[in-house]
């Protein structure tokens, strides 16, 4: 009896493969279900008019920021410090950096009226963020001749652009 139940679980299996390779065979489709071939539709394409140069020179490219330095306060010598012939005179100023840029490579600051006081005419801006205090700082040499001397500088952008309070010394040279 053992050996019936064995020969009847084989030919179950067998007739349950032999209808799997059965359905897996499909018969040829008719001509109603042969899709018909469509070819791709083009889009129509715009033309465009090229827009002819400005006639009038257009102002350089200008950042999405704005370059602002605001003046808080002197840090040393103030206006009409009297200091020795040939001396040092480490000047500092408090300044805020109201803008929405912020100075980096490229900014510098330059002398716009007065007295070079021993310095270049361009000195570099000290770097600072965006809404962030800082201190700008040039070392100047007293003249060796007695007198009033002052020195105003100003801040530019690394495109040349002035901007914001111009800073200054005034010293009494003895």
């Amino acid at each position: 009896m053992k050996k019936s139940v064995v020969v009847a679980a084989m030919l179950a299996i067998l007739l349950i493969a032999q209808s799997c390779v059965l359905s897996s065979k499909r018969a040829a489709p008719d001509s109603t279900e042969i899709p018909t071939f469509l070819p791709a539709t083009l889009m129509p394409t715009r033309t465009l008019t090229p827009i002819p140069p400005p006639t009038q020179p257009v102002p350089p490219n200008t950042p999405d920021c704005t370059n602002i330095l605001s003046y808080i306060s002197d840090l040393t010598y103030p206006d009409g410090s009297q200091v020795a012939a040939g001396s040092l005179v480490s000047k500092e100023w408090l300044v805020d950096n109201s803008g929405t840029c912020n100075w980096g490579e490229g900014y510098s600051f330059q002398l716009i009226a007065g007295d070079e006081l021993g310095l270049t005419t361009e000195q570099p801006l000290v770097n600072s963020k965006a809404g962030n205090q800082a201190v700008v700082k040039l070392d100047f040499t007293a003249p060796r001749d007695p007198g009033n001397y002052r020195s105003e500088w100003q801040a530019f952008s690394p495109d040349g652009y002035p901007f914001g309070d111009s800073l200054y010394l005034e010293i009494v040279v003895q």
